[in-house]
């Protein structure tokens, strides 16, 4: 084994059970990434190409996620989640090909998730072969290249931005706004992170008493680097925490996209004294409502991790797998290999065998799209 191959990756060592809003992230992603996929390849699109669906991480890592409750010890990070979801998109609309696009600029965690993807590369069965290129460098670098091919393929694309710390100019993801059409946007942004690296043990205090003098300054470079510009002075109350300021710079800053016709900020869970924000940027109301939905449903996190579910995890449950397999033959194996949530094989089977929750499964679909309806571009 190389030295590339033998180190860990930071997410491969810490539980992902003692970072709530890691957890929580993965969730929505998993969610999301099966709404978007199956409402694009069933659509009727003309601005579109729907043959074709690009899923996107700008910030991959080595793509596993260390775990005590799951029985493989790991689970996938966002890369991960995309090939898995191709390859069920790609199973299930025969000639849709889905393209995963993964970014790091560390080239030990491309050597690290260029092993974990290899199976899905190169796969005997067409529909299980998923195109993953791996690339390395900056995403800043490669946001416009791969913005073009998903573009030159009129292709949809979900981008999945979420950089370790703080450096995410502006200038560089104004770019995704710029077609008319086209790019969907998850950013997971942690301003409290801001102040963490700059003015550690201020964060508590007054803006007034600490920003402005000592390491604060810091404070202002990063989020003049984050709104392109000083917009953010016109929303800060300095009299105020800068984590009570949080919540206006959090929706100041969702507001530098206007392109993007429907956008929205969410709360996510805290961990050790964080205050991050899952951004959404879309084109239509169909996106915005179901991401809405896949994040109020991120919050019961270990859906299925503990033996017993009450009648109300149940329900969600269903609606999880049906959200993601209705219409389709599926198997235990190929549930619990796809981890559309985490669990144990025998957890799935059974949840698989039980009567009741297949009723409830069919009870839902009412209130779901059918099948044969039309359905809007979540973009």
């Amino acid at each position: 084994m190389t030295k590339l191959q033998a180190e860990a990756h930071g997410d491969e060592s810490r539980f992902i059970e003692d970072h709530a809003q890691t957890a929580q992230k993965l969730s929505v992603v998993r969610s999301y990434f099966g709404i978007y996929g199956n409402i694009l390849a069933s659509a009727n699109l003309t601005r579109f190409d729907n043959k074709h669906i690009f899923l996107i991480d700008t910030h991959a890592g080595a793509g596993m996620h260390a775990s005590r409750e799951h029985p493989d010890g790991v689970v996938p990070g966002t890369p991960l989640i995309a090939c898995h979801e191709a390859v069920r998109l790609q199973r299930r609309y025969p000639g849709l090909r889905v393209h995963v696009r993964a970014i790091d600029n560390e080239p030990r965690w491309i050597a690290r998730l260029r092993q974990r993807v290899d199976p899905f590369v190169a796969a005997d069965i067409g529909a299980d072969q998923v195109d993953v290129q791996l690339l390395g460098g900056d995403f800043a670098k490669y946001l416009p290249e791969v913005l073009k091919e998903a573009q030159e393929l009129r292709a949809p694309s979900l981008w999945v931005v979420d950089p370790y710390g703080i450096d995410l100019p502006f200038e560089e993801l104004e770019q995704l706004q710029r077609p008319a059409r086209g790019p969907e946007v998850m950013i997971n942004l942690d301003l409290l992170g801001i102040w963490r690296v700059n003015a550690a043990a201020r964060v508590d205090e007054a803006v007034r008493d600490a920003m402005y003098s000592g390491e604060g300054i810091g404070v202002q470079e990063s989020l003049r680097r984050l709104f392109g510009g000083n917009s953010w002075q016109s929303v800060i109350d300095d009299r105020k925490t800068f984590r009570a300021n949080a919540p206006a710079l959090t929706s100041a800053y969702t507001d530098l996209f206007p392109r993007f016709e429907f956008r929205q900020a969410m709360q996510m869970y805290s961990t050790r004294g964080q205050l991050r924000s899952m951004v959404h940027l879309c084109h239509a109301d169909l996106g915005a409502v179901r991401f809405k939905g896949a994040f109020e449903q991120s919050q019961e996190i270990g859906l299925l991790a503990g033996a017993r579910l009450d009648h109300a995890n149940k329900a969600h449950a269903a609606l999880r797998y049906w959200e993601a397999y209705h219409g389709q033959t599926t198997s235990v194996l190929r549930l619990y290999e796809e981890h559309v949530s985490p669990t144990t094989r025998a957890r799935f089977a059974a949840f698989a065998s039980s009567q009741k929750r297949t009723a409830m499964v069919a009870s839902m679909k009412p209130a779901l799209p059918s099948p044969g309806a039309r359905r809007r571009s979540p973009t």
